[in-house]
Parts: structure tokens; sequence; C-alpha cells
């Protein structure tokens, strides 16, 4: 099994379950096949048989210009997370923003395509 897990962001709750981070599990199989990890405080990254997966977890309270800095200018094949963005009525929301945020979701999605 391989494990891997974003530092604790959060002071540990007194009761309940741990709060904002990252981790990934995956099978002894697939470990074999992992090229390159790569852990931030906001973000965990693994290349898998050259297609690039990153998981997220952007606090509301990020910045930004906070949350560029952590996503990377290189293609991604996958993107999974939370990223506290409000996108359009018809995934569910009904409102945008805020802008900043979304602005910065929208520029990552263009470059992806």
């Amino acid at each position: 099994m391989f494990f891997v897990s974003t530092p604790r962001i959060l002071p540990v709750p007194a009761f309940g379950h741990e709060q904002a981070g990252i981790v990934c599990l995956v099978t002894q199989g697939i470990r074999k096949q992992i090229s390159s990890a790569c852990v931030t405080r906001y973000t965990v990254n693994i290349k898998i048989n050259g297609h690039d997966i990153l998981a997220v977890y952007f606090p509301p309270s990020l910045k930004p210009d906070k949350i560029a800095e952590n996503i990377p200018d290189t293609p991604l094949s996958v993107l999974i997370g939370d990223i506290n963005a409000f996108f359009e009525v018809q995934y569910g929301t009904k409102k945008i923003g805020p802008l900043a945020l979304f602005t910065c979701s929208e520029r990552f999605i263009l470059k992806n395509l």
C-alpha cells in the first residue's frame, strides 16, 4: 500500500473527523506504476504511466494567487479535489463566485483543453 497525505492545515478537532487535507492511497500494483509524487500543503500530485493526476484542497480563505502557485504549468490528465468555487447554475449551484477564484479555475481549464 502506498500512502501520502498533505500536512495538517487546521488543528486537530476536539471531536469529530479531521478537516482540510488530502490523502492518497494506492494498491501495491499501482504503486509500481508511479514514476513521481509531489506533496505540498494543498496538493498531492502523482504521475502514473505518464498521466499527471493532481488532487487539491483549496480552503475558501485561500487567495487566487496562492491557488495559481499550487497548480503546475504543465498539462494535467486529471484534476480532483475541492476548490471551493461556484461555477454555474447548470452544475447545481445558484450563484457564481467568488469571481477571482472562478477566473483562476477557468484559466486552468482553458490551459488544459
